[in-house]
């Protein structure tokens, strides 16, 4: 009983991604409203069937992907903005600590919250701060 909620849940934390979670999603609903007609057919693969066994764990581990999908910020393993962000780069130009030859020369920049205007003192509402996908801390480090 511990598994049918523990593995979507894990599936969902390792695949957390709004577009595979609605895959997931509407490949179970449509074995779940056509499961009538598909159980009473006869034969099959073996692979069908262990897919149509495990129908409503299919339906969790689509709804738990979703839901993480949205905590992630992705969709098909692009980043989407729906809040805005909590912090802004502009400020550290206006300040002065930033300009053209810093940025040329570093390779490493930090925003400063207690620069005025570059944290805008509210959290995130939902999720991670779309800000994280341009640091080298993020799951996905570009090649």
């Amino acid at each position: 009983p511990y598994t049918i909620i523990t593995f979507p849940f894990l599936f969902a934390v390792m695949f957390g991604d709004c577009g595979h979670g609605a895959v997931l999603l509407g490949f179970a609903l449509i074995m779940i409203i056509n499961e009538k007609a598909f159980g009473a057919q006869k034969g099959g693969n073996e692979i069908w069937i262990t897919f149509f066994s495990g129908r409503y764990l299919i339906l969790l581990m689509g709804i738990f992907s979703i839901y993480t999908g949205f905590i992630y910020n992705d969709c098909f393993s692009k980043s989407f903005n729906i809040f805005g962000s909590s912090w802004h780069v502009r400020a550290m130009f206006h300040n002065g600590s930033w300009n053209k030859h810093v940025i040329e020369n570093n390779l490493l920049l930090q925003l400063d919250p207690a620069v005025p205007g570059v944290f805008s003192g509210n959290p995130y509402p939902f999720g991670i701060d779309p800000v994280r996908n341009i640091t080298l801390s993020t799951l996905h480090i570009p090649t």
